[in-house]
Order: structure tokens, then C-alpha cells, then sequence
């Protein structure tokens, strides 16, 4: 159960095939880290596309304009860690 009162937030993120976090890119105010667990999708970050698969794990600032396509055939799944918490 998501909780606001600590410095730190866990979620976890299941995106299905051949969909996407947004329909286009969105901000919040936590710094965000991300491993991506199984999968693969787009992180659209900054104006740039990055391919990340599972093992792979990325830092997205705060306030940073930023959305997740999954463009495969197979479910995506990464858990985040945000601080501070904002979901």
C-alpha cells in the first residue's frame, strides 16, 4: 500500500504489450530511479529515446518531462524508487 509518510517510495510498474505510461510525457516532483525487471520498452526523457531491458536501470530527475512506451509484443514490468514520495 503506497504510503506519503517517509522519505522514500517503492512502486512497481506493469506496462502491457503495446501500450504506454502516458499519452504524452508528464513531470513530478520526486527524483526517480528505475530497474527494469522483465521486458523492454522506450523511456522518452528530455526530447531523447532510450531502450532499456530488464537488467538495465536509469535515473530520471526531478521535474523532468518523461512518459514509458512499451512498443513489444510482452508485458514490462520495473520497480521505482522516489524521493520524495509523490505517487
Amino acid at each position: 500500500t503506497p504510503t506519503v509518510d517517509c522519505a522514500i517510495e517503492f512502486c512497481l510498474m506493469e506496462l502491457p504489450a503495446r501500450t504506454a505510461s502516458s499519452e504524452a510525457d508528464r513531470e513530478h516532483t520526486g527524483e526517480e530511479v528505475t530497474y527494469v525487471i522483465s521486458g523492454q520498452a522506450e523511456l522518452h526523457l528530455q526530447g531523447s529515446v532510450y531502450r532499456l531491458t530488464a537488467g538495465d536501470s536509469v535515473q530520471i530527475p526531478p521535474s523532468t518531462p518523461h512518459r514509458w512506451v512499451n512498443d513489444s509484443d510482452e508485458e514490462f514490468r520495473a520497480v521505482f524508487a522516489i524521493t520524495p514520495p509523490s505517487f
